[in-house]
């Protein structure tokens, strides 16, 4: 398992190419896309399982992967 030092440096090397101008109140934010992620690719699990558990859809979860 990583450090918590870890994910926030990865995050924060991430973050220019994540961070969405967005009109919508809430937007994913960059550590829930990098983390759930990295969930995915170290599990191999659902998409579904992964959204449900951070609270988001799936959907908007499978957008959001790409681009980590």
């Amino acid at each position: 398992m990583p450090r918590n030092g870890t994910v926030l440096e990865l995050c924060a090397e991430l973050r220019p190419a994540l961070e969405r101008n967005t009109s919508r109140s809430q937007g994913l934010s960059v550590p829930t896309q990098v983390l759930t992620t990295l969930g995915f690719l170290a599990t191999g699990a659902f998409q579904r399982e992964l959204a449900d558990r951070s609270g988001v859809c799936q959907s908007t979860l499978s957008r959001a992967m790409p681009a980590v």
